[in-house]
């Protein structure tokens, strides 16, 4: 039975776990000590989540010093002044996957996760990728319903043409609104990473059962109206 052996194991030269080593032994300042050997033990094949289960810390702490490592040596890992983590992806990258996430929805930060590793390349714990779409300017929410034929010009044409004539009519003319519900089969609005200000639309059933369950609406009071009365003399 062959084993997968861990992505990072190895990934040291000799020259460089030994220029580590000789570092750490002289090191005074525990924060310090701890990037050094969280390189280590990643080149011995230990995890992310395991060396910050060891040196108590999280897991997305150790990426960030893997990064610093990979981007200024021993120097980079240890010097505060060096430039700070902004991610494990390029801001080209950081472009590319908020494009993607427009046009797709997902309901969860694992399939995400798990694309970008797949399209990047690049690993990321479930409160990294959380980090990283609230800095992409997403945010986790519902859906919007919104009727399957609609047609936003002539729903703001009879918006118009209704004010007009609400601000004429006679006050003994009451307004009524008739319309039937349809028991069925329907989407549901659920819940995704989707950008700030926007709105992810899913369109609702059109079709029609057999079964009509009518009913009206006073446009003005907003009661349910039961039928004409004596005093109504006309009805719109």
């Amino acid at each position: 039975m062959s084993l997968i052996m861990p992505k990072y194991k190895g990934f040291l030269s000799t020259n460089q776990r030994a220029a580590i080593i000789a570092v750490h032994r002289y090191e005074r300042n525990a924060s310090q000590a701890d990037r050094l050997k969280s390189m280590l033990l990643l080149d011995d094949g230990y995890t992310f989540e395991q060396i910050a289960k060891i040196l108590l810390l999280d897991d997305q702490t150790i990426r960030n010093y893997l990064n610093k490592y990979e981007r200024g040596g021993t120097e980079g890992l240890l010097s505060d002044k060096y430039i700070g983590y902004s991610g494990c992806l390029t801001q080209d990258e950081e472009s590319k996957l908020a494009t993607h996430l427009e046009e797709f929805t997902y309901p969860e930060v694992n399939p995400i996760i798990a694309y970008v590793e797949f399209t990047f390349g690049k690993e990321y714990s479930r409160s990294g990728m959380r980090d990283l779409l609230h800095r992409l300017d997403f945010s986790y929410k519902k859906t919007s319903h919104v009727p399957g034929k609609a047609d936003s010009y002539k729903q703001q044409k009879f918006i118009d043409g209704f004010k007009e004539f609400m601000k004429n009519k006679s006050s003994d003319i009451p307004v009524l609104f008739m319309d039937a519900t349809h028991p069925q089969y329907n989407s549901m609005p659920a819940y995704g990473w989707i950008k700030k200000g926007e709105r992810k639309e899913i369109q609702s059933n059109t079709g029609r059962e057999r079964l009509n369950i009518n009913g009206v609406l006073n446009a003005e009071t907003r009661e349910a109206y039961s039928g004409p009365r004596k005093q109504d003399k006309n009805i719109y």
